[in-house]
């Protein structure tokens, strides 16, 4: 009986390696009519609200700086269909 060796485990690749689907956000689900708040978008698009806000940082465009940020739907949409297709 040989206690003291163990069967070698299969090399797993480490998650940096390993290929993840890049999450794509319908801009259907806003209206370009109207305004929203950096929680609204969060709660229609099932993200947390830090995703929102570095979209802002990224370039999407908010009615006024000051907070709470609004952004309307018609700008939102602009920016998702760009993010998705580059």
């Amino acid at each position: 009986m040989d206690t003291g060796t163990y069967p070698e485990k299969p090399y797993i690749a480490p998650a940096q390696a390993m290929k993840t689907k890049k999450r794509t956000y319908n801009p259907r689900r806003v209206r370009t009519g109207l305004s929203y708040t950096v929680q609204d978008i969060a709660e229609i698009y099932e993200v947390h609200k830090n995703a929102v806000l570095r979209w802002i940082k990224n370039g999407l465009p908010v009615i006024d700086k000051k907070k709470p940020y609004l952004v309307y739907g018609g700008e939102l949409a602009k920016y998702l269909r760009k993010k998705q297709a580059g």
